[in-house]
């Protein structure tokens, strides 16, 4: 997603989809951003 660090972070529906499969067809993966696993991690280290 590099590409994308120069434009504002808004994405249309459309362009979230396109993102989600391209990232799936890459990694294959939960189409989860780095940024959201790693807030889900910290919520789980939280709990401990």
């Amino acid at each position: 997603l590099a590409q994308l660090s120069g434009k504002p972070h808004v994405l249309s529906e459309r362009d979230v989809g396109l993102l989600r499969r391209n990232f799936l067809e890459k990694y294959g993966q939960n189409p989860l951003s780095p940024a959201c696993a790693l807030k889900e991690q910290s919520r789980k280290d939280d709990d401990n």
